[in-house]
């Protein structure tokens, strides 16, 4: 960067001692003087301008550097932002699923409670049913057993009752004898033939009734029989039901042990969603914030871009201005040249219209603008009939000069040709690469801009700057590219544009030849008002300045907000990173919740397979049991019907019994004859007793028989109720595993659901992250880069700030310099305030020089106090307030060297009230002030310091300002500064 330091100033020709010059010296002294103070400060105007002029063209191109770059973060921001709002319909998805998924898991946790509720209830019937089903299996048990003893004593009755029989055959047989007996006795056995007869007919009774128990009992046998070898099914099915409603209770324990897991499984899922769903929620507020940064970003980068174009042109009318006054003499020779080339072609063209060659009907033609091939107009422009181009005298002139980077000669079809193709150019770049063609120079992202600025210039000529990159060197050269319109017959019909480095340098001799003109050596320059050109030029660095506060201020805030931005995304991206592991869990949950389903659903298919075998078991038990009932009432009639043929077999053999008394009696009186009566008699009595024996044993037999039977039959009535219960609560068990198995399917249809959001959620969590985190190293690098940018327009303004600086010690009249004035005069004032009152004994010096800052209670912003705040609060008022009369002043102040500011004008000294908004604006005073701009006036040491800044007021509130800052020095000693801050006056 150009400096007043590196100028050359230019020393006066030394001057060769004459005698009449000498002469005359005295005569014209003071005219000499006069002139000579003139040249000088003209040679000093000069300079400054040539200065500004330098400053302004590495400005031009810094702003070109700086706009492409924010145009590259404006596309890139652009992208980010489609990749934003992909992101954001994801999240906006994935807040969605997590919604649906919460609302499912809330149902699937109701659902599962129902289960959880039946499986209770079901193992209460199971457990029961299971009791039941063990009495039962003990009953029959125990009426095998009794079933057996009552088989035994049937068949002892049975065997007494043939032994009966048996006795009376016997008797039969003697009654028979008797007969035989009583006929051989004659008249003395007529007595027995009457017993003998008695007696073979109660014999015959006998064994008709002890046939008749034999026939009872023997049915009896068979159905007891029967009923013993089906109680042996029974028990077996008794077993079988034990063991099946054993299993229904184990199924139904482990299946609800099962449901509890999955209670706690799905409890863990609904967790994991109701943290998903608070991080959607915090990102759903997160992006409404983060879309209104971006909108603001994007604007404030499309504010930045396009006033830093218009900044570009700012600073390029700086080389103009510059190369008007003369100044830059490099810039005017060659701007010169442009205009004498841009007329030499305008004529040329005109001889060839004149002379039939082209008309200018075809030279305006549009119609077939880039075809990317030579048009008709170029044709004829490019040869002529001698086969020399209207070119190529320049172009063979200009090769011969390395300073010139290019000549291009460009018609003004370029700008409305097709997008996509190229310019039409009509002279190729002055190098030794190859010439003609369409492309021209290779000005890289520029060409545009360059090519659009100077066909659209009307004026005598334009200076525009860009940064070349070549084939011999990857660092870029800084241009200027000179161009001059070309007028066809008073029409605009293109122009011609030179490119030269910006340190280039071509000798007067060399464009005047160029020019057909003479050398002009020393022909005198045009009256050039300095006084005007520094004034304008003034003004354009002041507006410059403040145009890049309002830029870097911008620029400052897009930088603070994208950060803002990348926190949030960052802390945005350690929550989605979260949330994808937090949802792989639950994925991993999902899916052993979805296999603890199936085991679930496999232990109920199970528990229903044995509760319809037991409920099958059950029911053939009841069966059974009534059908044990009914033969048991029919054993118990028989009973009744052996103990009557008992009880009459009793009667008979009492009867015979006596019949035999008889028989002994009757035989005792006949004497001899009656001796084998009396053995018949005997044997007959002999066996009565015996059938009476056994009468007796059937009967006591019966009794406890009977007894028995109805107590079975008592015990199958009560089995039969049992059973009808116990079938009754393997219904409700069948009833109860069947509503769990229904319950289970709806469990397992929303599980199903849940596990597909849950895939669902965790594939698009899985885009999310891979998106946060692309967009977190996309803001990253948007971050770095508007730091770069802001940190290059920030030096932008600080060389703006020493423009106006060298245009206020150039001694020329403008706002900055009397502002400059009165804040020295300021200075003085304020130093001498206080080194009278040191004097006067109202301060001491280590009290103004005291950096022991105490904080004032309750402030907001927070105030402080010094030892030398209350005797400026004294002494300052006035000196400070009084710069405020001119409207363009906006405060005077003082701090120290560490910020701090014990004093402020009136208008911001208020007390400070409830609202710290309010306070930062309208209370300024007592406050230690550590931003940029107060830093670098308390640091600075220079006479004084121009800035430019946009100042806080707070709550949104902003002023633009120049800040112009002096050091103050109480005693020798540096204490801190004085600064002026004023507005730019309207014109």
């Amino acid at each position: 960067m150009a400096t007043l330091e590196n100028l050359s100033a230019g020393e006066p020709e030394a001057e060769v001692e004459n005698p009449k010059a000498s002469a005359l010296c005295g005569f014209l002294a003071d005219g000499c003087q006069i002139m000579q103070d003139t040249v000088l400060e003209e040679r000093k105007t000069t300079g400054v301008i040539s200065v500004i002029s330098e400053a302004g063209g590495e400005i031009a191109l810094d702003l070109v550097d700086l706009g492409n770059e924010l145009n590259e973060i404006l596309v890139t921001t652009n992208n980010q932002t489609v990749l934003f709002d992909d992101l954001a319909q994801t999240t906006s998805d994935l807040s969605l699923r997590a919604k649906d998924l919460s609302s499912d898991t809330e149902a699937l946790m109701g659902v599962t409670e129902l289960v959880a509720n039946e499986m209770t209830l079901s193992k209460e019937s199971a457990s029961i049913t299971c009791q039941e089903i063990a009495n039962l299996s003990e009953w029959v048990t125990v009426a095998d057993s009794r079933l057996n003893t009552l088989k035994g004593t049937i068949s002892s009755i049975n065997a007494i009752a043939q032994s009966i029989d048996s006795i009376a055959q016997q008797t039969h047989i003697l009654a028979l004898n008797a007969r035989i007996e009583a006929a051989r006795s004659g008249v003395a056995g007529d007595g027995f033939e009457v017993i003998a007869q008695s007696v073979r007919s109660l014999s015959d009774k006998t064994i008709s009734a002890a046939h008749s128990i034999s026939e009872t009992t023997e049915p009896l046998i068979q159905a007891v029989s029967a009923i013993g070898r089906s109680s042996v099914l029974a028990k077996q099915r008794a077993t079988r039901a034990e063991g099946s409603s054993s299993r229904i209770l184990a199924y139904i324990e482990t299946t609800q042990q099962q449901v509890d897991e999955l209670s706690e499984r799905i409890a863990g899922i609904d967790s994991f969603v109701q943290n998903s769903s608070r991080l959607s929620s915090m990102r759903e507020v997160a992006f409404d914030s983060l879309r209104d940064g971006f909108s603001d970003s994007r604007n404030g980068l499309q504010k930045c871009t396009h006033e830093l174009s218009e900044l570009v042109s700012l600073a390029e009318w700086l080389l103009i201005e510059a190369a008007i006054s003369g100044s830059n003499s490099f810039d005017q020779e060659i701007s010169m040249l442009a205009i004498s080339l841009a007329d030499r072609i305008s004529n040329e063209i005109e001889s060839l219209i004149d002379d039939g060659t082209i008309s200018k009907e075809d030279l305006f033609d549009r119609s077939i603008l880039g075809s990317g091939f030579p048009i008709r107009p170029e044709s004829l422009l490019g040869e002529t009939k001698n086969g020399n181009s209207v070119f190529s005298k320049i172009q063979g002139l200009l090769l011969q000069y390395q300073s010139i980077s290019y000549i291009i000669v460009t018609d003004k079809g370029s700008l409305s040709r097709p997008q996509g193709t190229s310019r039409r150019h009509y002279a190729a770049e002055g190098s030794k690469e190859p010439t003609g063609g369409t492309d021209g120079a290779d000005l890289g992202q520029d060409e545009d801009r360059i090519a659009d600025g100077a066909l659209r210039s009307t004026r005598p000529f334009c200076i525009q700057t860009f940064r070349r990159t070549t084939k011999h060197s990857d660092r870029p050269i800084s241009m200027k590219d000179l161009s001059a319109p070309i007028f066809i017959r008073g029409e605009h019909w293109g122009a011609i544009r030179i490119g030269i480095a910006s340190s280039a340098e071509v000798p007067k001799s060399n464009t005047s030849q160029l020019r057909n003109e003479p050398d002009a050596g020393g022909a005198t320059k045009h009256n050039i008002d300095f006084d005007g050109v520094v004034d304008k030029i003034a003004k354009a660095s002041s507006e410059l300045g403040l145009r890049l506060a309002e830029v870097a201020a911008e620029v400052t805030s897009i930088t603070s907000t994208s950060t803002l931005q990348l926190s949030l995304f960052e802390e945005l991206e350690g929550n989605t990173a979260q949330a994808a592991e937090s949802n792989r869990l639950l994925y991993s949950d999902a899916q052993a919740l979805v296999e603890a389903t199936l085991k679930v659903e496999e232990q109920m298919r199970a528990a229903t397979k044995a509760s319809d075998a037991s409920r099958d078991d059950v029911l053939a038990l009841v069966t059974w049991i009534e059908s044990a009932e009914e033969e048991l009432d029919e054993l118990n009639t028989a009973i009744s019907r052996v103990s009557s043929f008992a009880s009459s077999i009793d009667s008979i053999a009492q009867q015979t019994h006596v019949l035999a008394l008889n028989a002994r009696v009757e035989a005792a009186r006949v004497g001899n004859h009656g001796r084998s009566f009396a053995v018949i008699a005997d044997a007959v009595r002999d066996l009565s007793d015996e059938t009476i024996k056994a009468a007796n044993k059937i009967k006591q037999t019966l009794l406890p028989l009977a007894k028995s039977i109805e107590e079975m039959r008592e015990s199958a009535i009560g089995a039969k109720e049992s059973a009808a219960q116990t079938l009754r609560s393997s219904g409700r068990i069948t009833s109860a595993v069947a509503q769990v198995n229904g319950q289970l399917e709806e469990l397992a249809k929303r599980i199903r659901h849940v596990n597909g959001f849950i895939i669902s959620a965790n594939e698009l969590s899985e885009v999310a992250e891979t998106g946060y985190v692309g967009l977190s190293n996309g803001f990253r690098s948007i971050c770095d880069r508007l730091k770069n940018t802001a940190g290059g327009v920030e030096n932008l303004v600080k060389v703006s700030e020493w423009l106006l600086g060298q245009v206020v010690e150039s001694g020329a009249i403008t706002q900055d310099k009397e502002m400059v004035d009165i804040l020295q005069a300021k200075v003085s004032e304020v130093s001498r305030a206080y080194e009278v009152a040191l004097r006067d004994g109202r301060v001491k010096e280590f009290e103004l020089f005291d950096t022991n800052y105490l904080e004032v209670p309750g402030t907001n912003p927070k105030q402080y106090l010094s030892k030398f705040t209350y005797i400026s609060e004294e002494i300052l008022p006035e000196i400070i307030d009084s710069p405020l009369k001119d409207s363009a002043v906006d405060y005077l102040v003082i701090h120290d060297n560490d910020g701090y500011l014990p004093i402020h004008n009136k208008k911001s000294s208020q007390p400070q009230g409830p609202d710290p908004v309010w306070n930062n604006e309208h209370s300024r005073h007592r406050r230690i002030y550590s931003d940029k701009v107060a830093k670098k006036a308390a640091e600075s040491r220079a006479q004084f310091v121009i800035q430019i800044y946009r100042r806080d007021l707070g709550g949104g509130h902003y002023s633009l300002i120049k800040d112009v800052s002096a050091p103050l020095y109480i005693v020798g000693k540096k204490w801190g500064c004085v600064r002026l801050g004023y507005s730019v006056k309207s014109e």
